[in-house]
């Protein structure tokens, strides 16, 4: 049962009637490839040169939303000033008259040009792609033997092995040296086609998933909130102005202020320590220090204002869901310790094994309900891929014939990459069915929960040693699965999947053509990779790896190959005892669907369920827990019309963070400084 849907299905028409459609104009599209390649170039400075707030790392991305509010409030207003005529915001698909300020059609596109785009740069592709490639060797030593047990197993076009070009990435170049282009062509086109098999594949699932999610079930879509809320126009009586209404509203001044203030007195902190701190994280961990209270998972209790706005948006039973769950599984870990029960880790996460294997199975049972509910739709889209496309089809992205045969086509190319990296099809067929089933659910996640800070922790090959073990594959595939899962796999808090659906749900409500908008979003996906590649490597040779961003250059280039290790040293064998907490999980999970289809007032909802302790919640759960408590206040001792006129100021506490952030990483470009973060996510 989806959330209810409360987004306007579309801005009212001026003078162009219902079935008009905008199409994405020449100064739109090359605006939103601009502000991609620069977002491509940004972001890995700002992640690894400056070490400061993570600009992309998650689903409405900073380095998005705030050029959007620049072009909005500032750039719009100038150009519309001295001009008479509609101010851009009263402006419809149905108006022919040029206007030197953007149409909302217009900035739309942009905005979504740059979602699909800002992701590409960071966890999406490329700041997991360049070290990963370099550092198994580069990390490689006689102590650890890497280079005896599987460096020799790499094809050579799959990660360069020119000693000048590994070395130089993580130490820098010697002066007077050029940056190695050269051994990085072969291995980069190599997975740049692997990306766009991936990519391909996900904007196909999209397609398809269009209608279902957004007009059939009518998903809330919580993260297209933001850009709607701004863009909205004037109502009916109200004076004309060259801003929005979002922008008068003074409850959105105010919390827009609060986390302006508190991040600016902690930046100020940050270079002049005399300056009182604002503390906005605190560990509780140290507080439970006797056995078996010291087993729980990693807590602390962190103040995310731009969370506590978001929550306040949720369902009460989801944002209830979320933390209640992070406290039940970290009690149980507890319980769990007290009667001795030890289960085998799942490397590179923070989560406790047990839980994992829980949200692994609430995972699978959600994966399932998402098929369920598209039994409708299947017969619909078999008839329409044996038939051919119908006028229907006219209004998607992609008729379903077509993204049916697009879809075959990446998964092809993603097949025999993987084939020809040694893999095997077999491994390669089924590690995608898995990774496809976790994707589905995370993006689940984002379209009908609203998380915009998403991630399972399982990869294929942790699900596939649970139940098979890992001792039947061999030292090549598993070398091969090793870059693969650690490239597109591991970590899908930007993956582009959820920022499509966004883009169809702002497209829809804005009345875009939503065919023509998929060259612009292909172009921007092309100019993040590209300029991003550019960026990555520029910055690594010129720096040295080493000094930058810690995470992407020495943790993260190394964690793969430890657990390669170890698996080759100890295959992994079948788990009953973790198949039975998979078992559990995927019970609890159908009992929850169950409860909540049946009964209006059962207050869990199965996705908090499904995200548990995961990196994410660890990150998250205080700020869920505030949102989910004001809101709940409010409307106990308030009313329908108290909530909807507190909304713009929860806006405002997400607007405020992320203009905070971006303020002060200008500040420690200016400055030099490194390590000023407000944002742990």
């Amino acid at each position: 049962m989806p959330l209810a849907h409360s987004l306007p299905s579309s801005p009212p028409s001026a003078s162009g009637g219902p079935s008009a459609l905008a199409r994405p104009t020449l100064r739109a599209v090359l605006l939103g490839l601009v502000l991609t390649a620069l977002i491509g170039v940004l972001v890995p400075y700002a992640d690894l040169k400056l070490q400061g707030t993570w600009i992309a790392c998650c689903h409405l991305p900073i380095a998005v939303v705030v050029p959007f509010l620049l072009l909005v409030a500032l750039v719009n207003p100038v150009l519309q000033a001295g001009k008479r005529g509609t101010p851009y915001f009263l402006r419809d698909v149905g108006e022919k008259v040029w206007c030197p300020s953007f149409s909302r059609a217009e900035i739309i596109v942009v905005y979504c040009m740059t979602l699909c785009g800002a992701g590409i740069p960071s966890f999406g592709l490329t700041e997991y792609l360049f070290p990963t490639l370099v550092g198994v060797r580069y990390y490689a030593s006689p102590e650890n033997r890497w280079g005896d047990t599987f460096t020799k197993l790499i094809p050579k076009w799959v990660a360069p092995a020119d000693e000048t070009a590994v070395t130089s990435f993580f130490e820098g170049l010697r002066p007077g040296a050029r940056i190695p282009w050269g051994p990085w062509v072969t291995p980069g086109a190599a997975w740049t086609v692997l990306a766009a098999g991936f990519f391909l594949v996900f904007v196909c699932i999209s397609v398809l998933l269009r209608r279902q999610w957004i007009e059939e079930e009518r998903l809330i879509f919580p993260l297209v909130q933001l850009p709607i809320q701004v863009l909205e126009v004037r109502r009916e009586g109200e004076r004309p102005s060259r801003w929005p209404p979002f922008f008068s509203n003074r409850l959105m001044w105010i919390g827009l202020l609060i986390p302006l203030v508190v991040h600016s007195v902690n930046g100020l902190h940050f270079f002049f320590p005399t300056v009182p701190q604002i503390p906005l994280s605190h560990p509780l961990n140290p507080y439970f220090k006797a056995r078996p209270w010291n087993q729980m998972g990693m807590v602390i209790a962190i103040l995310h204002f731009s969370i506590v706005g978001f929550s306040f948006l949720l369902s009460s039973e989801l944002s209830f869901s979320l933390w209640f769950f992070f406290v039940f599984f970290n009690l149980q870990a507890v319980a769990l310790a007290a009667y001795g029960v030890e289960i085998p880790a799942i490397p590179d996460y923070p989560t406790r094994p047990h839980a994992a294997l829980q949200m692994l199975g609430g995972f699978l049972v959600f994966a399932g309900f998402i098929a369920y509910l598209m039994k409708r739709r299947a017969p619909v889209i078999w008839e329409q891929f044996r038939v051919g496309a119908s006028e229907r089809d006219a209004g998607e992205p992609l008729s379903d014939r077509g993204a049916l045969i697009a879809g075959a086509l990446g998964v092809g190319i993603i097949v025999v990459w993987c084939t020809a990296a040694g893999i095997g099809p077999a491994l390669a067929i089924v590690s995608l069915i898995l990774f496809g089933m976790v994707a589905l659910v995370l993006t689940r996640c984002v379209s009908e929960g609203g998380l915009l800070f998403i991630q399972a922790p399982f990869r294929p090959l942790d699900i596939i040693g649970v139940f098979a073990g890992t001792g039947f594959l061999g030292a090549r595939a598993l070398t091969g699965m090793a870059f693969i899962e650690r490239v597109i796999m591991l970590d899908l808090r930007t993956f582009l999947l959820p920022s499509l659906l966004d883009s169809y749900k702002l497209a829809g409500w804005s009345k875009l053509d939503l065919r023509r908008l998929m060259l612009p979003i292909a172009l921007a996906i092309g100019v993040a990779v590209l300029s991003s590649y550019v960026a990555m490597l520029w910055i690594c040779y010129s720096y040295g790896g080493v000094t930058l961003g810690p995470w992407f250059l020495i943790w993260s280039p190394q964690q793969p190959w430890k657990t390669l290790a170890a698996r080759l040293a100890n295959p992994l064998r079948p788990n009953p005892l973790g198949m039975g907490f998979v078992a559990i999980g995927a019970a609890v999970t159908v009992f929850l669907f169950t409860m909540r289809s049946r009964f209006v007032w059962w207050p869990l909802h199965p996705m908090g369920f499904a995200m548990g302790p995961s990196w994410p919640m660890i990150q998250l759960w205080f700020s869920i827990l505030i949102g989910w408590c004001a809101k709940s206040v409010l409307l106990r001792y308030g009313t329908a019309k108290t909530y909807d006129r507190a909304k713009p100021f929860f806006m405002g506490l997400v607007v405020g963070e992320f203009v905070a952030a971006a303020i002060w990483l200008v500040v420690s470009h200016f400055t030099g400084a490194v390590g000023l973060r407000f944002f742990l996510f």
